[in-house]
């Protein structure tokens, strides 16, 4: 049988182009007449394995070119992001961003390190504030605290609000590098008071001071701040026997808390029957109680601040009135209150209580330490805040608090010296709260506590100086001490 083929010189061979089918000469290679070329049997027996063979060939050619213009197109198109696909983006997560610092550069360590130096960053409600205090070795090996440093400066960048928590970490990242720059690497605590326990953004505040500072923050109760306060105010040169006549209060920024010792021995200190009691009124410390007012002001058309202000005091009477009826020991057989916070700290500022005309208040002859507050004080302080308001933070002599000097009352008038340095801490004053709300919220305050607390001319009102620091100090201590142990 005379086989048959067909040449697959496709586009050299026109017999191949054609699709020729070639009989076989005999005597000659099976070859294409035309090009030469081997033929491809065709035999009916492998006519499909032909056809197949035909096809594959053709579309050889076909495939390259395909294959090199995808990859052609592949490689000079720009990548593409999976957010344009609509269908990849449903499918991936959403990331809600924290707040980030940018600038938080710790600095290089190049003092030497003081090891018997530590240091505590409190964030309040309010601001920062840094302390550094000084221990040494007892003969039985525990520490104990010999000095402090609270020169630094407190910074102002409200933590209560969660948009400044990039500020709260430039301000931790800023104490860190003065603590570093005076006592080299030094163990810092960083401790959120009370008012900042529950706040909204705790968690993410958290997080960013852990990614820009790595360390971590250690949030306290209303109790154990109260409790702090109290031992750091019972403490020597206070005789003993004053701590079971004492009431122990804090007006912050965001919270009124405080307390007093029940079943106390004024001889022994610490017996297993001495019980702290502690008190919490939420959202009525200083700013708190300003918002609140406001809001009122805002929503319930009262026509000043002062008029919305004199209705949030009576709602914070009543929660005292629930305190005093709760925890009697508040007001029987007390006789002296030791304050502290910002409230206290604006009428004892304002009023000048450390000035020379006051220091036969004190025992000493010294208010700068312990300030004796009258409950006449408290009526004053409210008078002139609320009757003079905008001009308390004039450093001229308009100024109502610079023009009390000038009273006739007064027989130890100030010195130029002594009008500068009260310029001057009015000014701090103001810079820190917002004289047209938060000095009257003040007033309000302890004009509250004066109400329900019984104050009377009888009773000793004491504001610490120290009294900023005196709680984180305390918390310090403890910290150290216990790791000592």
């Amino acid at each position: 049988m005379i086989r048959q083929g067909k040449c697959t010189n496709f586009g050299n061979c026109v017999k191949a182009d054609k699709g020729d089918i070639i009989p076989e000469i005999t005597g000659q290679y099976f070859n294409c007449p035309e090009c030469d070329n081997p033929l491809v049997e065709i035999n009916k027996s492998s006519k499909k394995k032909w056809m197949l063979t035909v096809l594959t060939i053709a579309l050889i050619p076909l495939i390259i070119f395909a294959g090199w213009f995808i990859y052609s197109g592949y490689l000079n198109k720009p990548p593409s992001k999976p957010e344009e696909n609509p269908e990849l983006a449903k499918a991936q997560p959403v990331k809600t961003s924290s707040p980030v610092i940018d600038a938080c550069l710790l600095a290089p360590i190049e003092t030497a390190t003081k090891s018997d130096w530590y240091a505590v960053i409190e964030i309040g409600s309010k601001g920062i504030k840094p302390i550094a205090v000084k221990f040494e070795r007892t003969d039985d090996g525990k520490l104990k605290p010999i000095d402090f440093n609270s020169t630094f400066n407190t910074q102002d960048v409200t933590p209560r609000e969660e948009v400044s928590i990039p500020r709260v970490a430039q301000a931790i990242c800023d104490d860190i590098n003065q603590f570093h720059h005076l006592y080299g690497d030094l163990k810092v605590y960083i401790v959120g008071s009370s008012s900042m326990a529950n706040v909204p953004h705790r968690s993410k505040l958290v997080e960013v001071i852990d990614k820009a500072i790595h360390l971590p923050v250690d949030f306290i109760t209303a109790d154990q701040e109260a409790n702090y306060l109290a031992k750091g105010i019972w403490v020597p040169p206070l005789p003993i026997h004053r701590r079971c006549e004492s009431v122990v209060i804090d007006i912050g920024s965001g919270n009124i808390k405080g307390g007093y010792l029940e079943n106390c021995n004024p001889k022994v200190e610490n017996t297993p029957e001495e019980r702290f009691v502690t008190f919490e009124i939420q959202e009525f410390g200083t700013v708190a109680f300003s918002n609140q007012a406001e809001q009122s002001l805002a929503n319930k058309g009262f026509p000043t601040f002062i008029d919305a202000a004199n209705s949030i005091r009576e709602k914070l009477e009543t929660k005292l009135n629930e305190n005093v009826r709760t925890r009697p020991e508040l007001t029987n057989g007390k006789k002296r209150m030791y304050l502290s916070g910002g409230a206290v700290w604006i009428a004892n500022t304002l009023l000048c209580l450390d000035c020379p005309q006051y220091s036969e208040r004190s025992a000493t002859g010294d208010q700068a330490e312990y300030t004796v507050i009258k409950p006449a004080d408290i009526d004053e302080f409210y008078r002139y805040v609320t009757q003079d308001n905008e001009k308390i933070c004039d450093p001229s002599q308009e100024n109502p608090f610079l023009r009390r000097n000038m009273d006739g009352k007064y027989n130890k008038p100030w010195d130029e010296n002594r009008i500068e340095k009260q310029k001057t801490a009015i000014q701090k004053v103001c810079k820190t709260f917002k004289a047209s709300r938060d000095f009257i919220s003040a007033a309000e305050i302890l004009r509250a506590l004066k109400n329900k607390m019984e104050l009377n001319e009888n009773y000793h009102i004491f504001f610490m100086q120290n009294n900023l620091y005196t709680w984180t100090r305390q918390y310090l201590i403890e910290k150290i001490k216990l790791q000592s142990q």
